[in-house]
């Protein structure tokens, strides 16, 4: 029988979520850094994170890629569709 998981998928989705908007609110920080920032912030070791955000959550999905935008009618559309997705 394996052992439990210690974090929820919901959990794991959400820090890789705030990882990636994190990115896209500092274009300059590093990916490793913002790990360790949202994992202080959410309680999570930063090398779990990273690994986390490495392999999209266990392979059930991608990093979305980095894009930052400058019109905010197309981030509020961006976060209106992501909303309607969770």
């Amino acid at each position: 029988m394996p052992a439990p998981r210690k974090y929820s998928d919901e959990l794991r989705e959400r820090a890789v979520r705030m990882v990636e908007e994190t990115l896209k609110e500092s274009p300059g920080l590093a990916h490793k850094r913002a790990c360790t920032q949202v994992g202080d912030q959410l309680g999570i070791p930063g090398a779990t994170l990273r690994n986390w955000f490495r392999s999209g959550v266990a392979g059930s999905r991608s990093p979305q890629a980095v894009v930052v935008t400058d019109d905010p009618v197309a981030r509020i559309a961006e976060l209106e569709k992501e909303n309607r997705e969770l």
